[in-house]
């Protein structure tokens, strides 16, 4: 599909402490995927005309997109830092390098908690968002008690929320991804209430900045919003739309077994009864083990926080159809709320994920993915 209005890319090598190194202005293919709580990926295809040096491990590229007559912006703030760097030459003769990058938030990916279990480095209670941040400092940040994990000078990690809106949660972490337990801790909290992501931004140019949010990471443009933006068929900035009310996995009686053999293992049960009282049947029971802690309280929330997870889903899935005045990265952007319509059906969805395809000819294809608050399937 053409393009609705002219957009333009600029696209930049920096080095690791932020000096421009250069442009690259005639890209031969440019695609990147940018998602929430995900490490984000970019390929870029330039023709051969770089040494092989030229091109060096977490060197970072910056994209900057202008729609029509307006400011080139740094698309979704980030910075990709560059993991494969490959020379290409195809069946008919034609040479190019290809490069593969990461988002910033690869960099938390690089570390694990790397602490015994019983520590206070690895079992802690804490609001959720503030348990992040904590476990930031130890293992990337300058509370790292091995001083060559800290990375502090080229990532930073802001200070502790205060007040806290997260729910308090208690979590054992020892040894595990770093990325994986900051994740879990983000559904943890969203299940329990409070939507919890976070994201790895470009600083000053040298740095890269942890950035958390609490509630959403966008603009709400949702049902409860002032200013709502509505996407359908009827509409015509909708190519496809379905929604779904998905009972396929739920679970909503969940036994949890704690610590402990036998008759003295700690058991726990938690329902949810508007869920079971549906059908004489509806009743669907699952067992969750909860032995990372020795309180009955952890086994309970734990009984609840499967019960949350398994629960009945609303499903939309639509596929966003760029029109003059629903044009992505100046109506709306990534991270944001907006209402898809279906039928008699309206509801909030996130738009956590974008993907773009551009060539040499600045002809692109936005595909924005957008999910239910609650849950998706896709």
């Amino acid at each position: 599909m053409a393009n609705i209005a002219p957009i333009s890319y600029k696209v930049n090598y920096v080095d690791f402490d932020g000096s421009f190194i250069t442009s690259i202005p005639s890209f031969i293919k440019l695609e990147f995927v940018k998602q929430e709580r995900e490490i984000g990926y970019l390929y870029l295809d330039v023709p051969d005309i770089y040494s092989k040096d030229f091109f060096k491990a977490d060197g970072k590229i910056e994209v900057y997109r202008k729609i029509g007559g307006g400011e080139f912006y740094l698309e979704c703030n980030t910075q990709w830092v560059i993991r494969l760097v490959r020379f290409k030459t195809d069946e008919s003769g034609k040479s190019f390098i290809h490069i593969l990058a990461r988002d910033g938030v690869s960099l938390i990916d690089r570390r694990i908690i790397a602490y015994p279990a019983q520590s206070s480095y690895a079992k802690k209670t804490n609001n959720a968002d503030n348990m992040i941040l904590s476990l930031l400092r130890e293992n990337i940040g300058s509370l790292a008690v091995d001083t060559a994990r800290d990375l502090s000078e080229y990532f930073v990690i802001p200070p502790d929320n205060s007040p806290s809106i997260c729910p308090s949660i208690s979590h054992n972490c020892a040894w595990k991804k770093l990325l994986d337990t900051i994740k879990s801790i983000c559904e943890i909290s969203t299940n329990q209430g409070t939507y919890l992501t976070f994201d790895v931004v470009k600083g000053d140019g040298k740095t890269f900045v942890f950035e958390i949010y609490t509630g959403l990471r966008g603009v709400d443009r949702g049902l409860t919003s002032e200013n709502k933006m509505i996407f359908s068929i009827s509409r015509g900035n909708l190519s496809y739309s379905t929604l779904a009310l998905d009972r396929t996995e739920e679970r909503n009686y969940i036994y949890a077994g704690g610590q402990g053999e036998e008759d003295a293992r700690i058991i726990r049960e938690y329902a949810n009864d508007d869920a079971i009282s549906i059908s004489p049947y509806n009743r669907i029971e699952d067992f969750f083990d909860a032995t990372a802690d020795s309180s009955p309280d952890y086994v309970v929330a734990q009984a609840k926080e499967r019960e949350i997870e398994a629960r009945a889903k609303i499903v939309s899935n639509s596929h966003i159809q760029q029109t003059m005045n629903y044009l992505y990265g100046y109506h709306y952007f990534f991270g944001d709320i907006v209402v898809m319509e279906h039928k008699d059906f309206s509801v909030d969805v996130h738009l956590d994920t974008v993907h773009i395809v551009c060539d040499s000819g600045s002809r692109e294809t936005v595909k924005i993915y957008g999910r239910n608050l609650d849950d998706t399937d896709y």
